[in-house]
C-alpha cells in the first residue's frame, strides 16, 4: 500500500526523473521498480529504460521486480523483453 501512495505522488515521481539512477542507487532497485509495479494507472516514459536494464542484470531480486514492473505496465511496449524473459 505504501508504495502505491509513493509513486502516486506528482513530487516523488518527477524527483525519480530528475535523480534517474542515482534515485535507483538511492532507493535499491528493488524498491523503486516494486514501486512502480504496485499501481496500473500510474506511468512515466523515464521509467522504460530502467526496467529494461534491470531485466537483463544478474541479481535476480531486482530482475524479479523489473519483471513484475514489466508485467503491469505491460501495455506500454514490454511485450518483446516479457517474451525474452
Amino acid at each position: 500500500m505504501l508504495r502505491r501512495l509513493i509513486i502516486r505522488s506528482a513530487a516523488v515521481r518527477g524527483w525519480l526523473v530528475t535523480h534517474g539512477a542515482a534515485a535507483m542507487d538511492a532507493w535499491g532497485g528493488e524498491t523503486v521498480l516494486g514501486a512502480i509495479a504496485a499501481t496500473a494507472e500510474v506511468w512515466d516514459d523515464a521509467w522504460r529504460p530502467w526496467i529494461r536494464e534491470a531485466l537483463r542484470v544478474g541479481d535476480l531480486t531486482t530482475a524479479e521486480a523489473a519483471l513484475r514492473a514489466a508485467t503491469v505496465h505491460r501495455k506500454h511496449g514490454f511485450t518483446a523483453e516479457l517474451q525474452a524473459a
